[in-house]
């Protein structure tokens, strides 16, 4: 029951909410294959800075493509 109300919370905020969820969601994926990546490959101690760093970068990345996407959405709509 908690896991069909928990993926409803997540496609509620998906459709209000669709960048910010994305964005997100593609942080979190990043993450936890970050981490699982550097468990197999043995390393002892987790890298937390790299671990972060990852994160924040896919999330800005794909801010940074959805606006980029808006603006030639906008600027193809004014070429005639």
């Amino acid at each position: 029951m908690a896991k069909k109300g928990l993926l409803n919370q997540y496609l509620l905020q998906l459709q209000h909410h669709p960048l910010r969820t994305k964005a997100i969601t593609a942080g979190v994926l990043s993450g936890i294959s970050d981490l699982v990546s550097q468990k197999l490959t043995g390393i002892q101690k987790i890298q937390l800075r790299r671990l972060v760093l990852k994160v924040v970068k896919l999330f800005v990345n794909s801010i940074y493509s959805k606006i980029t996407y808006v603006v030639n959405s906008i600027e193809d709509s004014y070429i005639v």
